[in-house]
Parts: C-alpha cells; structure tokens; sequence
C-alpha cells in the first residue's frame, strides 16, 4: 500500500493518493472519515465514480464498497481534524478514519510520504526512512505495519530517559514525568529485572483527542491533563510494556495486558504511595468485587481478570520468590515465543513451593 500526502499548512488540508493491490485486502469495504472527499477513483485504470459504492455509516464515517479489481489508485482531499486549542496541532491515523480503514485487516505493508512546510515537525510511529527537500518544504518517507498515528504540529525536542520527548508549547511538566519515568524503572529493575533497553523511544505529546497509545515504540500522551503524579499512571503502564514486555502467541489478556496492569498497580501503590493511589488500589478491589464468580469476572473483563489472577499467585507464592521467578521469566521470553503453557510450565518448574502449577490451573480453568 503506497500512500503520498500533501499538506497544506495554511490552510490545514490534505490531499492524499493511495495505490494498492487486491491481494492485499481482507475485504473491499473502505472506511473513510466523511470530513474527507474522494475526487478520483480508478479500477484497473477504469476511471469509478466513488459515490456509486459509498454508503453513510454515521455522521463521522462513510463505507465504499470497492469494485472487483486487481489494482485501486484513488485521491481524496479534505481538511484535518485541529487536536488542540491554542497550538496548532494536526493527527493523520487509522483511530479517526482520515487514514483508509479495511473492515477485517488493513494492508500490513505501508510506505508513506508526506511533503510538509519546513517549518513545522512531523512525527509517525512508523520508521522514518529518510528525508529530503523538495520545492513545497520537506518530503518525508515513512514505513510501517499496522495501527499508526501521524502528527503534523510545531514540537520541541528534550533528551528524556530512555529516549526523546517530543512536545508542544503548553507542556510545562518535563520534571516530573522525567522523575516518574526514573521512579518505574528503578522499581522494575529491582523487583524483575532489566528490561530490554537496546532501542530508545519516542514520548509524544498529543491531546486526548487519538488516547494514550503505545505504538512502535512511539508513546503518545496527553500532556494537558498532567498536573501531578496522580496523572501519570497511564504513562507509567505504557512506559512498563514498552521495556518488560514479552513476545506472546496467545492469551492476549495476560501477556498484553493484564500482566502490565498488575506492574503498573505495583508501582502507583508501592512508589507514589500518595493518598489517591490508595484510593486507585481500593476501586480496584471494588471492580473485583463486582462479580460473584472468577469466571465472571473473566468473561466479563479478561484484563482485570489477569491481573487478579497475578496478584493471587503472588500472594500464593510469596512476594519475594514470586518476583525471582517472574524476573527470569521475562528475561526467558523477552525473544523466545510464549503462551499459556510455557507460562505454566516455567513457574511450575522454578518455583520453590509445592502446588504452583495446580494453584495456577485452578484459577485459569486450564
């Protein structure tokens, strides 16, 4: 899927081309944000009236339903969405449908280019492959797989631990989120081990208007709503799953999920010990009581449920002999695949205490 941008600054537009191939789409239903016109559209080089095949989903989205075809070329063009009052700043993602969205899957494989005016900074969780200029600014190329965000805004750069922070004007809390950011680290390295630090990342500040993401090693967060420690609970989870993940092949609740839900209660409870993190701990408790059953509370909140379900085998095992075991255990499957069985096993054979395995195929119903 090749996708080439031009934005136009002063009056915040877009337009956009896409080629791409029949066998690269799941299905030939297209989602694209109604802000948003298709002015050419070629099947096999056959010129298509787009509005013969676009159905209204809802007052944001519209569906085309695409033609039988080997290969589509079409352009669109419309104005972007601002995500902020005040400092000018502009998002291009698959989250608000101004980029093309394919029920099913998307085209795995994207190649990007954008010419921007050189004076405003563009920023993807894509690779940027390189950069040249060009009559209008600059011509970015981009290559990437899957979800993605594209920010097209006038940032700032700070070295930050671990990595580049990348923000705007009206953010005036690099101090204290460099001091969370130290703060989980230093917990998690004492509790679990190191993490895999071999690539930096990039923290992005971006309104609340595409959520707090963690994608390609590119952190977005909403920087207005920081106004103390109370606020960076996201960022510490996401900030967690980026350097203590493991390489899962299932049970995405707890490898993806749960598992960094459960670090992340550890530390906004045992680090910030403040009085709302208290208050964080027992909604927590509240949620969990919220359903009479374990099986319950798994089908209804499976994330929620792993975390339980860690907390408890912690309680089981110790904390101490818990931590030694999980710590080798990231550090086992940081590359190695793992699922359900592997996780089963590993705590089985490294735990010190009889009835870990049981303990742990009781609760997972495994």
């Amino acid at each position: 899927m090749q996708i080439n941008i031009n934005f136009n600054s002063t009056f915040s537009t877009m337009k956009i081309e896409v080629s791409l191939k029949s066998w690269e789409l799941s299905s030939n239903n297209m989602l694209l944000s109604k802000r948003f016109n298709i002015t050419n559209f070629s099947a096999d080089g056959d010129s298509v009236d787009a509005f013969n095949f676009r159905e209204d989903i809802d007052l944001e989205v519209a569906k085309y339903t695409m033609p039988d075809a080997h290969e589509y070329i079409f352009e669109y063009e419309g104005a972007l969405r601002e995500c902020t009052k005040g400092v000018p700043l502009y998002c291009f993602s698959n989250f608000d449908y101004s980029y093309p969205v394919f029920e099913g899957q998307n085209p795995r494989i994207r190649n990007l280019s954008l010419v921007a005016s050189s004076n405003i900074s563009v920023i993807s969780s894509d690779q940027l492959v390189t950069t040249e200029k060009s009559n209008n600014g600059i011509k970015y190329f981009f290559d990437g797989e899957d979800d993605f965000v594209l920010l097209i805004g006038k940032y700032m750069k700070e070295r930050i631990i671990s990595g580049e922070l990348h923000y705007l004007s009206s953010f005036n809390k690099f101090d204290l989120m460099d001091r969370v950011l130290r703060s989980t680290g230093d917990y998690m390295k004492r509790h679990f081990g190191n993490g895999d630090f071999s690539k930096k990342i990039k923290y992005v500040d971006v309104t609340d208007y595409i959520g707090n993401k963690f994608i390609n090693r590119t952190m977005f967060f909403d920087g207005s709503s920081i106004k103390e420690f109370i606020n960076f609970d996201k960022i510490s989870r996401m900030y967690i799953e980026a350097f203590w993940r493991v390489n899962s092949i299932d049970s995405d609740y707890l490898f993806k999920k749960g598992m960094y839900d459960y670090f992340n209660s550890r530390v906004l409870t045992e680090v910030f010990s403040r009085k709302e993190y208290e208050v964080y701990h027992e909604e927590k408790l509240k949620m969990y009581e919220g359903y009479s059953s374990l099986s319950e509370l798994r089908s209804g909140n499976e994330a929620l449920f792993a975390e339980y379900f860690l907390h408890k085998l912690e309680e089981f095992m110790s904390r101490e002999m818990f931590d030694k075991v999980m710590e080798k255990f990231l550090t086992k499957y940081r590359y190695d695949e793992v699922g359900i069985t592997a996780f089963i096993k590993h705590f089985e054979s490294m735990s010190w205490k009889d009835g870990v395995g049981e303990f742990i195929k009781e609760i997972l119903d495994v």
